[in-house]
């Protein structure tokens, strides 16, 4: 492994050299890169730590020494790295660790450059310390993180007035883009790992009413509570993939009801599972995405345009399937669903045809965007099942 480590090294030496040159910092991994390669060195030298005394391994020691001496321009990038990320989004459980493991690898690196005793011991006693110590408490990784991404989260709402003097949201005000992506994540993060009762001293309206229909399911439903706490504040949710040409786009999901039931595949020859076809990155309309499948008589490709909302089954020995997804399910797309917009399994069964084959697809859920009078399908997820004529 040394060989490795030090091969790693050098590379991330010149990365780092790269990174002062040019200014150019990249976007929050370089921290996962620095304690990788310190991971990796510390449990190589744990490993040959037996046989640093026998004769003829005297450069173990010599090697140990230059490694630890080696890892503090590293760790002065990796504090360098979390610094950046905390003082623009707060601190969040696994930027805290980062900060941890950070000022840890001083402690330990420190330790064994001028330590005359250098127990590996410390190494795992250390550890475990730390991680008993930030599993609970004020001072532990959840309680700092929580009060930090609700201090930010106040910050953005007080930039743009969107807090009263009783610190409850002020709804109707307009707030710049940068600004609604934040908190999108923020109110999502919120939710996600402490539940939406944290932003109930912001509302005027009791949460537990407004998400009764939700509240004792599962995690799954935490966006269905971010979009509706974020629209007490007057404001959609953004996510990841939503950019400024996306705006004021609306994502409508449909599910069917009794995913997880048998499938009847009687009078079939061939059954996929799912025929994932994602194409989230094409919002203006013009991507196709594919996935192959090796069938016993063909292989089939399958291809949905996003432009066209087309969904098309192609085959080496016979002509191509079509579908438009949107006008098979628009009388759907204006329905109200009583539960998470689950459509009932023969809606969403449909039966298509060519001179040598039969399919049945049974759509387990489609993702379709809409933005002034347009839509636009933008995933979709099936059963497959083929019939040979």
């Amino acid at each position: 492994m040394l060989p490795l480590v030090s091969l790693y090294l050098v590379i991330l030496y010149s990365y780092e050299i790269k990174i002062f040159l040019t200014s150019h910092w990249p976007v929050g991994w370089v921290a996962y890169l620095v304690l990788g390669f310190s991971i990796a060195g510390i449990l190589s030298l744990l490993l040959i730590w037996p046989v640093r005394n026998d004769e003829g391994h005297g450069w173990i020691k010599i090697f140990t020494r230059f490694f630890y001496f080696a890892l503090f321009p590293l760790i002065l990038l990796l504090f360098l790295a979390i610094y950046k990320r905390i003082s623009q989004y707060g601190i969040t459980e696994h930027r805290y660790f980062v900060l941890l493991l950070a000022l840890w690898l001083v402690f330990i690196a420190t330790y064994f450059l001028i330590s005359k005793a250098k127990s590996i011991k410390l190494i795992p006693v250390s550890l475990c310390l730390i991680a008993f110590l930030s599993s609970f408490g004020p001072w532990g990784a959840f309680s700092v993180s929580k009060h930090s991404q609700l201090k930010h989260f106040e910050e953005i709402l007080n930039a743009n007035k969107m807090l009263d003097k009783s610190n409850h949201f002020v709804s109707g005000k307009e707030m710049k883009w940068d600004d609604r992506l934040e908190v999108s994540s923020l109110v999502k993060y919120l939710v996600d790992m402490h539940g939406y009762d944290v932003m109930q001293p912001y509302s005027h309206q009791n949460l537990d009413s407004l998400l009764k229909k939700t509240s004792d399911k599962s995690s799954r439903y935490s966006y269905e509570h971010t979009e509706k706490i974020l629209g007490l504040m007057g404001l959609k949710y953004l996510g990841r993939w939503d950019t400024k040409e996306t705006d004021n786009t609306e994502q409508i999901e449909l599910r069917t009801e009794g995913n997880e039931s048998v499938i009847d595949v009687k009078g079939y020859d061939e059954y996929i599972s799912s025929i994932g076809l994602n194409a989230y990155y094409g919002f203006k309309g013009d991507t196709t995405v594919f996935n192959s499948f090796k069938v016993s008589r063909d292989s089939m490709k399958v291809s949905l345009n996003t432009g066209k909302s087309m969904l098309k089954f192609m085959f080496d020995k016979s002509e191509p399937i079509t579908m438009n997804l949107l006008s098979s399910i628009d009388s759907m797309l204006n329905e109200k669903y009583p539960d998470n917009n689950e459509v009932p399994e023969a809606q969403m069964t449909f039966t298509l045809s060519n001179n040598k084959e039969e399919i049945k697809l049974r759509i387990t859920n489609i993702t379709i965007q809409k933005k002034d009078k347009k839509r636009w399908v933008t995933a979709v997820n099936a059963n497959v099942l083929v019939r040979w004529k």
